[in-house]
């Protein structure tokens, strides 16, 4: 690698607000094997009492425009899931 070349290629941020088990979003294409799914987090919306597997959000680069949010079976309280998909060069 040259000195000033960036080794990160595209940053790209967004939410998946996920209501029952599962939901995508859709980002700008990427190359799957340099890229990687950083989770940033969630924000139940009404959590009191919820399934605890409503909490253990994946997170998954499903293909090269689809980031999919996937949780246990919880379907009562809905989810906003940040997320940030880096690719490299």
């Amino acid at each position: 690698m040259a000195f000033g070349q960036s080794v990160i290629k595209s940053i790209q941020r967004g939410t998946i607000t996920v209501t029952g088990t599962s939901n995508t979003a859709t980002i700008t294409a990427v190359d799957v094997d340099k890229s990687v799914v950083l989770w940033g987090g969630n924000n139940f919306q009404h959590a009191t009492g919820a399934d605890e597997r409503a909490w253990n959000i994946n997170l998954v680069l499903t293909n090269s425009t689809t980031v999919t949010a996937d949780r246990g079976p919880q379907t009562i309280d809905s989810c906003i899931v940040p997320f940030q998909v880096l690719e490299y060069n």
